[in-house]
Protein backbone atom coordinates (compact mmCIF):
# COMPACT_ATOMS: atom_id res chain seq x y z
CA UNK A 1 0.00 0.00 0.00
CA UNK A 2 1.11 3.40 -0.68
CA UNK A 3 0.92 6.55 1.08
CA UNK A 4 0.60 9.67 -0.87
CA UNK A 5 1.01 12.93 1.44
CA UNK A 6 -2.03 15.60 1.85
CA UNK A 7 -0.84 19.00 1.08
CA UNK A 8 -1.29 19.18 5.50
CA UNK A 9 0.80 16.48 6.13
CA UNK A 10 3.96 18.16 3.50
CA UNK A 11 2.73 21.85 4.90
CA UNK A 12 3.63 20.54 8.69
CA UNK A 13 6.29 18.63 7.71
CA UNK A 14 7.71 21.98 6.47
CA UNK A 15 6.96 23.59 10.34
CA UNK A 16 9.08 20.67 11.82
CA UNK A 17 12.03 22.06 13.24
CA UNK A 18 14.44 20.72 10.68
CA UNK A 19 16.41 18.42 13.06
CA UNK A 20 13.54 16.33 12.61
CA UNK A 21 13.50 15.69 9.29
CA UNK A 22 17.29 15.53 8.46
CA UNK A 23 19.19 12.17 8.19
CA UNK A 24 21.73 13.17 11.12
CA UNK A 25 18.23 12.07 13.24
CA UNK A 26 18.02 9.26 12.00
CA UNK A 27 22.36 8.35 12.37
CA UNK A 28 21.76 9.11 15.83
CA UNK A 29 19.32 6.58 16.33
CA UNK A 30 21.00 3.97 14.66
CA UNK A 31 24.50 4.57 16.96
CA UNK A 32 22.14 4.48 20.23
CA UNK A 33 20.62 1.14 18.70
CA UNK A 34 24.27 0.12 18.09
CA UNK A 35 25.04 0.74 21.42
CA UNK A 36 21.99 -0.64 23.11
CA UNK A 37 22.89 -3.98 21.23
CA UNK A 38 26.34 -3.67 22.68
CA UNK A 39 25.32 -3.41 26.58
CA UNK A 40 26.67 -0.07 26.87
CA UNK A 41 22.63 2.17 26.77
CA UNK A 42 19.40 0.57 27.85
CA UNK A 43 16.23 0.34 25.79
CA UNK A 44 14.80 2.27 28.68
CA UNK A 45 17.52 4.67 28.88
CA UNK A 46 16.61 5.32 24.82
CA UNK A 47 12.92 5.35 24.70
CA UNK A 48 13.07 8.24 27.62
CA UNK A 49 15.50 10.56 25.86
CA UNK A 50 13.65 9.66 22.75
CA UNK A 51 10.35 10.58 24.39
CA UNK A 52 11.79 14.06 25.64
CA UNK A 53 13.67 14.69 22.33
CA UNK A 54 10.09 14.39 20.30
CA UNK A 55 8.24 16.46 23.52
CA UNK A 56 10.99 19.65 23.17
CA UNK A 57 10.31 19.04 19.20
CA UNK A 58 6.62 18.85 19.32
CA UNK A 59 7.15 22.89 21.36
CA UNK A 60 9.20 24.18 18.46
CA UNK A 61 6.49 23.09 15.89
CA UNK A 62 5.52 26.68 13.90
CA UNK A 63 1.97 25.41 12.61
CA UNK A 64 1.03 29.44 11.64
CA UNK A 65 1.49 28.44 7.89
CA UNK A 66 -0.35 25.27 8.05
CA UNK A 67 -3.34 25.61 6.25
CA UNK A 68 -4.29 22.67 4.07
CA UNK A 69 -6.83 20.70 3.96
CA UNK A 70 -5.81 17.11 4.26
CA UNK A 71 -7.15 16.13 0.63
CA UNK A 72 -3.90 14.10 -1.53
CA UNK A 73 -1.83 16.14 -3.83
CA UNK A 74 -3.02 14.18 -7.11
CA UNK A 75 -2.44 15.54 -10.33
CA UNK A 76 -3.26 13.71 -13.21
CA UNK A 77 -1.00 12.59 -16.26
CA UNK A 78 -1.55 11.12 -19.53
CA UNK A 79 1.17 7.74 -18.35
CA UNK A 80 0.86 4.92 -17.28
CA UNK A 81 3.63 3.16 -14.78
CA UNK A 82 6.69 2.09 -17.18
CA UNK A 83 7.13 -1.00 -14.99
CA UNK A 84 3.62 -2.37 -14.64
CA UNK A 85 0.97 0.04 -16.16
CA UNK A 86 -0.07 1.26 -13.25
CA UNK A 87 -1.31 4.48 -12.38
CA UNK A 88 0.59 6.80 -10.94
CA UNK A 89 0.22 9.52 -8.08
CA UNK A 90 1.60 12.59 -8.64
CA UNK A 91 3.06 14.67 -5.53
CA UNK A 92 5.25 18.15 -5.94
CA UNK A 93 8.16 15.66 -4.78
CA UNK A 94 7.91 12.27 -6.35
CA UNK A 95 5.69 10.75 -8.66
CA UNK A 96 5.02 7.21 -8.01
CA UNK A 97 3.58 4.28 -9.12
CA UNK A 98 0.44 2.93 -6.80
CA UNK A 99 0.64 -1.06 -7.78
CA UNK A 100 3.97 -1.49 -7.87
CA UNK A 101 7.57 0.23 -6.27
CA UNK A 102 8.33 2.67 -9.18
CA UNK A 103 9.08 6.41 -8.24
CA UNK A 104 10.97 8.81 -9.74
CA UNK A 105 11.97 12.53 -8.37
CA UNK A 106 10.59 14.87 -11.36
CA UNK A 107 13.74 17.35 -10.96
CA UNK A 108 16.53 17.46 -12.76
CA UNK A 109 19.39 19.85 -12.33
CA UNK A 110 17.34 21.43 -9.92
CA UNK A 111 14.56 22.35 -12.62
CA UNK A 112 11.06 20.61 -12.17
CA UNK A 113 10.10 18.86 -15.43
CA UNK A 114 6.60 20.22 -16.77
CA UNK A 115 3.90 17.29 -16.92
CA UNK A 116 4.51 17.18 -20.77
CA UNK A 117 8.00 16.28 -20.09
CA UNK A 118 6.97 13.43 -17.58
CA UNK A 119 5.04 12.34 -19.90
CA UNK A 120 7.21 11.89 -22.37
CA UNK A 121 9.85 10.48 -20.11
CA UNK A 122 7.53 8.21 -19.01
CA UNK A 123 6.37 7.03 -22.32
CA UNK A 124 9.37 7.37 -24.64
CA UNK A 125 11.98 7.15 -21.78
CA UNK A 126 13.57 10.18 -23.14
CA UNK A 127 12.48 13.85 -22.75
CA UNK A 128 13.49 16.60 -25.52
CA UNK A 129 16.23 18.77 -24.44
CA UNK A 130 15.76 20.10 -21.42
CA UNK A 131 16.41 24.23 -20.96
CA UNK A 132 17.89 25.88 -17.74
Amino acid sequence: KKLIPTQLGLEFIAALPAIATTPDMTALWHEQQQMIEAGELTVDAFLDELESFIADQVQNIDLGNVQGDGKPILDSLNAQCPMCGGELAVTPRVIGCRACAFKFHPEVSGKMLSPGQIEALLTNGKTGVLKG
